[in-house]
């Protein structure tokens, strides 16, 4: 049983999904969290460097996705609540930057993308979406190393692609923090699950 935190950097979801837990925590629930992609060596040495790392962006890509595949069949992903940073939508958004544009978004969406077809769905999800000059600032006030999609150009089509993705998948609800504090996007959310849930 899961909720989902999809979307890009600098968008609060690592803070975030505690809040939440905590917040379902307080009303009966039994619930945990955990992040995507799990920050093996390889995930790391791409992140940082991209294909200039050597390795395939394809490959890349499948690593992320097995991670949650193989999560998802374990008895912990199924005897409690989770709050995800990260699943599905990240790994095919972030797929299709990786894919150089092939294939229109849709396309590969529903056929080349096994994120979309073979991950389990949220009960509700959240893509949080940023324009890329707050997002620049938010890093920079963060600090630490950008990573290999924390470009201007990327961030464009980042932040474009969850916005079209939230349109085509109604799990998931749609919030820009481009002008919202991390507290302003956690009232957003709480709202949300004590709708879904009648807390």
């Amino acid at each position: 049983m899961l909720i989902a935190l999809e979307g890009q950097d600098c968008t609060g979801k690592t803070s975030l999904a505690p809040m939440i837990r905590d917040f379902l925590a307080s009303n009966s629930f039994i619930v945990s969290t955990k992040s995507f992609p799990e920050r093996t060596p390889f995930i790391e040495s791409y992140l940082s460097g991209g294909s200039a790392s050597g390795i395939n962006p394809q490959s890349f890509q499948m690593t992320c996705f097995l991670q949650k595949r193989d999560w998802q069949k374990t008895r912990e992903a199924q005897d409690r609540w989770w709050v995800l940073d990260r699943w599905g939508p990240s790994g095919t958004v972030y797929g299709y930057i990786d894919s150089d544009y092939d294939v229109d978004f849709d396309t590969f969406m529903k056929d080349s993308d096994p994120n979309f077809r073979l991950l389990e769905k949220p009960v509700i999800g959240f893509i949080l979406t940023v324009s890329p000059e707050r997002l620049f600032e938010r890093l920079h006030a963060r600090g630490g190393a950008p990573s290999c999609y924390e470009s201007l150009s990327k961030q464009r089509v980042l932040y474009d692609t969850f916005s079209m993705y939230a349109k085509k998948d109604k799990s998931y609800k749609l919030i820009d923090t481009t002008n919202l504090t991390l507290e302003e996007v956690f009232e957003k959310i709480k709202s949300t699950l004590t709708h879904t849930f009648s807390l």
